[in-house]
């Protein structure tokens, strides 16, 4: 008994000084009034192994599934030196940097996901309208392998809601 404790005890140990060391996954997706068609998309995360990707799931009549949509993206250590990164394809970044450390990630998604058939029609694809965006979360993040605790900011036109299904009125900006 006092064996399994002490692993418990010291696998607890270790969650809490990493989580304090490598803080919480955190997103913050902006559109602007003007340039509704794009997503600008900024995270600090920590990066598990020298790998991001995005989920495919639902794009792969894409050549590089959703990563197809992303704009100048760029990687880089918290003290702002950026990190060199080789696109693999299929939606999959290998970085130059051992796993293990905070980063910062930027880039945009070009909203144009509508401009195109998709095999499954158009309302199960992300969408825009004069008056709405309806957006999946696999069409905007970029992730590391285990990634958990995400919040997630939005910053959206002043005249902006945002909703999620199941949820009724006027929602936060942010979701944990």
């Amino acid at each position: 008994m006092r064996k399994i404790f002490i692993v418990f005890l010291s696998f607890l140990i270790i969650m809490v000084f990493s989580s304090e060391l490598f803080g919480k996954n955190k997103y913050n997706i902006t559109v602007k009034e003007n340039q509704k068609r794009t997503a600008y998309v900024q995270g600090e995360i920590t990066l598990y192994n020298n790998t991001l990707f995005m989920d495919n799931s639902g794009s792969h009549h894409l050549k590089d599934g959703y990563a197809y949509y992303i704009r100048n993206l760029t990687v880089k250590e918290i003290s702002g030196k950026e990190i060199p990164w080789s696109y693999k394809g299929d939606g999959i970044w290998e970085l130059k940097l051992h796993s293990g450390r905070q980063i910062t990630i930027e880039y945009q998604v070009s909203l144009d996901h509508d401009k195109i058939q998709w095999p499954y029609g158009p309302d199960e694809a992300p969408y825009i309208r004069d008056d709405c965006l309806f957006w999946t979360g696999r069409a905007f993040f970029i992730l590391t392998e285990d990634i958990r605790d995400i919040e997630v900011n939005f910053a959206l036109p002043q005249d902006g809601s945002f909703h999620l299904p199941g949820r009724k009125g006027r929602e936060s900006k942010t979701l944990l």
